[in-house]
């Protein structure tokens, strides 16, 4: 039976392995509701990538996002300590506030992996950068609130 109110629904499975043991699963569960709009989800993988400097991030026509999933579509070696730092995702924010040295709490977005933000202020920009490389890929989804 279709649902009759707006949501954003999140699972999955985390699992955590020490070598030589049985790995740990957690899952990863949750709905966000009441959804106020209706607007089509937001999506883009630019083709060109990101660059080390940092610049914001586009929701596109997302007036008030939800959910910010930020994939980074890089694959690197991971003992290869230099190229995972510099083809990670640095991803930061501030509130209307141009100046990069007053992004708040900039953290990393490894090669191959995920986030899953969801914004609090409809004021925070969000702001993105390479570790350092010229050019790393990655893929936005802005979910509308």
């Amino acid at each position: 039976m279709p649902n009759k109110q707006n949501r954003i629904t999140i699972a999955g499975t985390l699992y955590h392995q020490v070598s030589g043991t049985n790995p740990t699963a957690i899952p990863l569960r949750c709905t966000i509701h009441p959804l106020l709009s209706s607007e089509q989800v937001y999506s883009r993988t630019p083709p060109d990538g990101i660059g080390p400097e940092w610049e914001p991030l586009s929701f596109g026509w997302v007036e008030k996002c939800s959910v910010l999933y930020l994939r980074n579509n890089e694959v690197v070696d991971p003992k290869d300590t230099e190229q995972w730092k510099e083809k990670s995702i640095m991803l930061g924010w501030t509130e209307d506030h141009p100046d990069p040295i007053a992004i708040s709490l900039p953290f990393r977005v490894p090669p191959g992996m995920v986030s899953l933000l969801y914004p609090v202020s409809s004021r925070a920009k969000f702001l993105v950068k390479s570790g350092g490389a010229d050019s790393v890929k990655y893929t936005l989804f802005a979910l509308p609130g």
